[in-house]
């Protein structure tokens, strides 16, 4: 299945979000979203590099 260019710009976008969560280690996943103009539920959508602990998002290594 081939990605359209709107969703290889999103994936592209989302994972720069996913890297600079995981860079910070700091920050809540909302909040680094919010820094690079996305919205949460889209890092989710485009990603596959989260789970759950404890109920809090939490970036895959």
């Amino acid at each position: 299945m081939k990605l359209t260019s709107r969703q290889k710009h999103l994936r592209t976008r989302s994972l720069e979000v996913l890297s600079a969560l995981r860079k910070s280690k700091s920050g809540s996943v909302r909040i680094v979203a919010n820094q690079h103009d996305m919205e949460l539920s889209t890092v989710m959508n485009h990603t596959n590099g989260f789970k759950k602990v404890n109920g809090r998002l939490v970036a895959k290594q």
